[in-house]
């Protein structure tokens, strides 16, 4: 279908802004499991299962953009490079960041349980390397997450402040006048 169209549609909107809040939350709540003595193992279950649901939202998004279409970016040649880099760097880290956590719980022969409802088997042996791996990727990529956060949210500032073009508006919903 992949219509052409001057904003996104009301599905659109809600997946990115829950996604976006639920990102934020498991940021926050992987902070404070961690910041005691001795990990809160009750939010950090919940990390994992707000992980594993921003992974599934992902992907219900990329699926309905692929089905509904997206606005096309607006701006310079240069601009609209630097939108879509940003916009594919950010849905590598929202795959990659749960998977690095799913896989690291696994490698420790741990259940994952998605809010306590649904059980994900761990590996039936410990492997220590990919432990190591992939708590260097999930680390590296909380830090890449939280830098492209701000960029991504400076972006959308700049065009609207700055630039004045419709891009703010348009993911807003409103119409591009």
């Amino acid at each position: 279908m992949n219509l052409e169209k001057n904003q996104f549609n009301i599905l659109s909107k809600l997946l990115h802004t829950v996604t976006a809040i639920l990102f934020i939350a498991a940021l926050v709540i992987a902070v404070k499991a961690v910041e005691k003595p001795k990990i809160d193992i009750n939010l950090f279950e919940l990390h994992q299962s707000i992980g594993l649901l921003i992974f599934l939202l992902t992907i219900s998004r990329v699926v309905w953009l692929r089905v509904t279409g997206k606005p096309k970016a607006i701006g310079t040649p240069i601009a609209k490079l630097a939108a879509y880099m940003g916009h594919y760097a950010l849905y590598a880290v929202v795959f990659l960041f749960p998977l690095s956590g799913l896989i690291n719980v696994a490698a420790k022969c741990k259940p994952t349980y998605f809010f306590n409802l649904i059980p994900i088997p761990g590996f039936p042996e410990r492997t220590t390397w990919l432990i190591e791996y992939s708590s260097t990727i999930h680390i590296a990529l909380a830090w890449g997450s939280a830098a492209l956060l701000v960029v991504h949210v400076l972006a959308s500032l700049y065009h609207h402040y700055i630039l004045k073009d419709a891009t703010l508006v348009r993911m807003l919903g409103r119409s591009a006048q």
